[in-house]
């Protein structure tokens, strides 16, 4: 019997690295998700905000968290909050497919 992806280990196909490529199958982003510009005015999201935008559950980034994985965070007042730069440089590291340049319209 495997162990339960809690106990620390990682479902297939999720490198133990966050910096490390993820494979397309394993793992998808929300193709509709919103983008933010880096001058963006929210500077921090909220656990709540980057779980819808990712269409994940919090409790998985709770988890995450626990491992040591994902998009970095911080913590202000007791509040766990996520970079709005760190996550685009996290998604930007994930993405699967051809880059904008090698898409022809």
């Amino acid at each position: 019997m495997s162990a339960p992806f809690g106990s620390g280990a990682r479902p297939p196909g999720i490198a133990a690295d966050s910096n490390a490529s993820v494979d397309c199958g394993a793992r998808r982003l929300a193709q509709s998700a919103p983008d933010l510009p880096s001058s963006h005015p929210l500077e921090f999201l909220t656990q709540a905000e980057l779980a819808a935008r990712w269409r994940l559950s919090g409790r998985t980034l709770e988890r995450w968290r626990t491992e040591a994985y994902g998009p970095p965070w911080i913590v202000l007042g007791g509040s766990v909050r996520y970079p709005v730069r760190d996550i685009l440089a996290y998604e930007a590291r994930h993405r699967c497919g051809p880059s904008d340049a090698e898409v022809s319209v």
